[in-house]
């Protein structure tokens, strides 16, 4: 079982990062996607370098562009950064009109370049997307889309919203919200999703409304999103997993769970398995 989206390097799991770890794995969670937000969150990203069945992507996350300084200089921090860590995705990277210190107009330049970056890298994107519809597809646009897709993480919307971005060549991540009844427009997204678009995440630490999620709530919520749509857990994790790995050039979820990110160094780079033992 493979978590699309997880947070393993937050200040949350500092005090027991090590048994969450093993709490999930005692559950069948082999695997983790582990993207970049802020250069404050480096050091704990970089720590997880050696950790089994943990991938890494990097990016600056729309809440917290501002505290990145200068454009170009912190884009080439992350470029020399996705080298060096062997990076399998770009991002989180997005826009959001919602929360963060600085307004959606604000938050598309750094958007636009990360969409660059990730396609002159030739690698998936991670988007944060909130709000901000139009803004979203017109940066789309003028980027001239992505070759190696992409997953809107953690989504939100409705049935119409979704479809329109599996057209555009997303996948859509779902967690904890999506088991939330209350959400009626969210459940009828997740059902009509198609499966080969979807992915799983935890986006721990983060939980629903606020509350504090773990690596190991993955296996709770695959199985209320399977029951949502009259599907076998284990087929929902398997159609998942291989969604993931294929997003991110590797051979098959066997191959994300077994291997782990080699020692960063400067001669790193590169796409998919590269880097990767």
């Amino acid at each position: 079982m493979l978590d699309s989206h997880c947070h393993l390097d937050f200040a949350e799991f500092d005090a027991a990062r090590a048994e969450l770890l093993a709490e999930a794995r005692a559950l069948g969670i082999e695997g983790w996607l582990v993207p970049g937000v802020h250069e404050g969150s480096w050091d704990a990203q970089e720590a997880l370098v050696g950790e089994e069945g943990v991938r890494l992507a990097v990016g600056l996350h729309p809440w917290w562009v501002q505290e990145a300084g200068l454009l170009d200089a912190a884009l080439a921090r992350l470029e020399q950064r996705a080298r060096r860590l062997h990076a399998v995705a770009w991002g989180e990277c997005g826009l959001d009109a919602k929360r963060g210190q600085v307004d959606v107009a604000g938050q598309l330049p750094w958007f636009e370049a990360q969409l660059e970056l990730a396609r002159a890298a030739e690698l998936p994107l991670v988007v944060h997307q909130v709000g901000a519809r139009e803004e979203f597809l017109q940066a789309l646009s003028r980027c001239g889309g992505l070759p190696r897709g992409g997953v809107i993480h953690g989504f939100s919307g409705d049935a119409a919203w979704a479809h329109a971005l599996v057209q555009r060549g997303f996948h859509l991540g779902f967690g904890a919200a999506a088991l939330d009844a209350r959400r009626a427009r969210l459940q009828e997204a997740w059902r009509a999703v198609p499966l080969s678009a979807i992915l799983l995440e935890t986006d721990a630490p983060a939980g629903p409304r606020g509350q504090h999620s773990t690596p190991a709530d993955l296996a709770r919520i695959v199985r209320g999103l399977a029951d949502l749509r009259g599907l076998a857990a284990e087929d929902l994790v398997r159609t998942g997993d291989e969604n993931l790995a294929r997003l991110l050039g590797l051979e098959g979820p066997e191959a994300f769970a077994r291997g782990r990110v080699v020692g960063a160094d400067a001669r790193g780079g590169g796409r998919g398995p590269e880097g990767l033992l």
